[in-house]
């Protein structure tokens, strides 16, 4: 399934891809802006061991909507 929503001129959409590599999502986190470093070592960890880490796309979501 894929989601999008708009906040004024904000876009985000949300399209699944469980298939996603670890070297694939270790590069998406490189490539993300807006995590402290706490947030960034936690999601390291997670991929690194193949755990869910839905607790920081849920972070990344409620930050859009909430402004």
């Amino acid at each position: 399934d894929d989601y999008g929503y708009t906040i004024g001129d904000n876009v985000m959409c949300f399209q699944g891809h469980p298939e996603q590599s670890q070297l694939s999502m270790t590069n998406f986190l490189e490539a993300t802006d807006g995590l402290t470093e706490t947030q960034r070592k936690h999601a390291t960890h997670h991929i690194g061991k193949g755990e869910p880490d839905g607790h920081v796309w849920g972070d990344w979501m409620m930050r859009f909507f909430l402004g």
